[in-house]
């Protein structure tokens, strides 16, 4: 039998070698936060929403039907997201938009009626459209936002039904939907 010695120092701890598994453990927590939010900054731009990504052909196929079938007449509700939510409500007659109003309350600047009729929301997309082009094109300056964008549109009339707009690097997402689209027959 092996007899153990009463005078036999405990077991001490190697405080170097503690540390460092102090520093392999919160390296592997931080890494492991760090994909997390990583993971879900991807599945945000690429799953969260179905809207499907904006091509150059889809907008110019939405615009024609536009022109072709889209009413002179017209009342709609758009919902917007963002920094600056609210629900935007349009009547359109003749083309012109004649009235505005946001959450409810009249817009006061006559030329701003027409940014939520459907060629106004056309030409915010189109402008978006540009800039994506000129930074592709290798024309954007410092100040052109990396942009990526979703549409969809009525697949009869051609009006944007729902529009994404996601900044790179920024808080500034923005997204709109028409939640009602009449036609008014006077």
């Amino acid at each position: 039998m092996i007899a153990k010695i009463a005078d036999e120092p405990p077991a001490t701890k190697d405080p170097t070698r503690a540390a460092a598994m102090r520093r392999v453990g919160c390296g592997l927590i931080l890494g492991t936060l760090a994909g997390l939010v990583v993971t879900l900054v991807i599945l945000r731009w690429n799953v969260a929403d179905s809207t499907p990504p904006l091509t150059t052909e889809a907008l110019r196929a939405a615009r024609e039907r536009w022109r072709q079938h889209g009413p002179a007449d017209y009342d709609l509700e758009v919902r917007v997201e963002g920094p600056q939510p609210g629900t935007y409500r349009v009547q359109v007659r003749g083309g012109q938009a004649i009235a505005a109003f946001r959450n409810d309350h009249p817009l006061a600047q006559r030329r701003t009626f027409g940014t939520w009729s459907v060629p106004g929301m056309f030409a915010t997309i189109g402008r978006d459209v540009e800039q994506i082009e000129r930074r592709a094109a290798g024309k954007a300056d410092r100040f052109t936002p990396d942009l990526r964008l979703r549409a969809s549109f009525d697949r009869e009339l051609g009006y944007p039904r729902r529009y994404v707009r996601m900044e790179s690097g920024s808080t500034l997402d923005v997204s709109w939907e028409v939640r009602r689209f009449e036609i008014n027959d006077q």
